[in-house]
């Protein structure tokens, strides 16, 4: 396993195979529904398709895409070089809000017609519900084994409902890694040139920042942008796994821990210290990501969804690297999962031809399309067929992409953990935080607090 970090900020991209990705999944932008909690039981058989086959180039046939809207670029992509190879098959793309989509989606799963390809979040409650697919029969017409079993880790839903093992119930389209923009000609003026190598260095710079009248840090909590940061800290604290663990509902798990603290402590040092801008809590995703390209902070933390803009505005000034750990020579841990995890609807008429449309996910044209588009495409990210560039922020995303995937640092985004937990704990505790309002040690025990109300612990 290789623990080097990127020596610059440009880092190069390195073809050589790499080790596969660590429970890299789930929704970027998240879809979140009800959920089942540990304990219900779910029998697959009920809805494990029977009449499998991988032949659909017989008749014409329409099928209905439901993602959410910011990912339309790469649908888009994807769907036009699936239907180049597939003149029967036409792809009719639908996209709603995350927001719009987290309170319709149990109702359109189980709509008697509902969209085959459809955009699935928190599988739990779906799968207990009988409203979709396992793909374990479609996973074994296809070869499915061949893609890195830790790219779909998360897809899987056991008997007792608890996601990682179990029946396979979505593929992703491609993965998101959330991490550090940087202005590189601010920090050069604060005399960092390349990613800090700990968290103490990249707390050097903050001060430095501060000192120099710049705000360092450009966050948007008014969507809950704090409780990123707050992940950065838990990742390294608490650890991947333990982290993991927590998102994933196993029993016993807990961020009301002497880590979790610890990292809360850490985020009201920086609160305290004037890290970030001063209007954090009135400002929202698109409004911090404006003042960063416009050269209002040093740092945005941020994942590559927002690579295209960052890059047509800033160009070669705008660079991403990974969260430091806290130790020098540590492997990197960062919050990754999938650009869009597909599911098929149990009621969906055509499942053989939406199952060939999640096969060629992994297809070349597919996986390029990952990559043009900025995500990191499912599969082996150094196959030939799928050439990242070499240039700009995308540059800087792809190589992070390699390098946590050979530190096997993979982590969920903890927003996942609960259907409410993003709107219910994460973005009012994390006003009430930075507001001064409560201390790090509230601020842990209360989303915990709803974390277990959620789940019915």
């Amino acid at each position: 396993m290789s623990r080097r970090r990127p020596s610059s900020l440009v880092p190069t991209v390195r073809l050589a195979r790499p080790k596969v990705l660590s429970l890299s999944v789930l929704t970027g932008t998240l879809v979140l529904t009800g959920c089942s909690g540990p304990g219900s039981e779910i029998d697959s058989a009920g809805t494990a398709p029977t009449d499998v086959s991988t032949d659909v180039a017989g008749s014409e046939v329409t099928l209905r895409m439901f993602d959410g809207a910011g990912l339309t670029a790469l649908d888009e992509a994807q769907i036009a070089a699936f239907e180049e190879q597939n003149p029967n098959i036409t792809i009719e793309l639908t996209t709603e809000p995350d927001e719009v989509m987290s309170t319709t989606l149990p109702r359109v799963l189980a709509s008697e017609d509902p969209a085959c390809i459809h955009r699935v979040g928190t599988l739990e409650s779906h799968v207990e519900d009988s409203l979709l697919t396992s793909l374990e029969p479609y996973a074994e017409a296809y070869g499915w084994s061949e893609i890195p079993a830790s790219q779909l880790v998360q897809y899987r839903v056991n008997e007792d409902g608890v996601r990682g093992d179990g029946d396979l119930y979505a593929m992703p389209s491609g993965f998101v890694l959330e991490s550090w923009y940087v202005n590189r000609s601010m920090a050069a003026d604060l005399g960092m040139n390349e990613p800090p190598a700990t968290l103490e260095e990249l707390e050097t710079v903050l001060a430095a920042a501060k000192e120099a009248g710049q705000t360092p840090i450009m966050v948007n909590n008014a969507d809950g942008g704090l409780g990123h940061v707050y992940q950065f800290l838990l990742n390294y604290y608490m650890g991947a796994e333990a982290t993991n663990e927590w998102i994933f509902r196993t029993p016993g798990a807990t961020i009301d821990s002497p880590e979790g603290i610890q990292a809360a402590q850490t985020l009201t040092e920086w609160i305290d210290a004037g890290y970030f801008n001063e209007d954090a809590n009135a400002v929202d995703g698109q409004q911090a990501l404006g003042r960063f390209m416009a050269g209002e902070s040093v740092f945005l933390p941020s994942g590559n969804w927002n690579a295209g803009p960052i890059q047509q505005n800033m160009e070669d000034n705008a660079g991403f690297f990974l969260a430091p750990p806290v130790e020098a020579g540590a492997v990197h841990v960062a919050q990754s999962n999938a650009a869009s995890p597909f599911g098929i609807p149990a009621n969906c008429e055509n499942k053989n031809e939406a199952a060939a449309y999640l096969n060629f996910l992994r297809s070349d044209e597919a996986r390029q399309a990952a990559l043009d588009n900025g995500y990191l495409p499912l599969g082996e990210a150094s196959e030939a067929s799928a050439q990242p560039t070499t240039e700009g922020v995308f540059a800087d995303v792809q190589a992070a992409f390699t390098q946590l995937a050979e530190d096997d640092g993979v982590v969920d985004f903890v927003q996942n953990a609960t259907p409410g937990l993003q709107s219910n704990a994460w973005t009012p505790e994390g006003q009430r935080l930075f507001a001064g309002e409560i201390t790090a040690e509230e601020f842990v025990s209360n989303i915990q607090a709803v974390y277990e109300e959620e789940i019915g612990r």
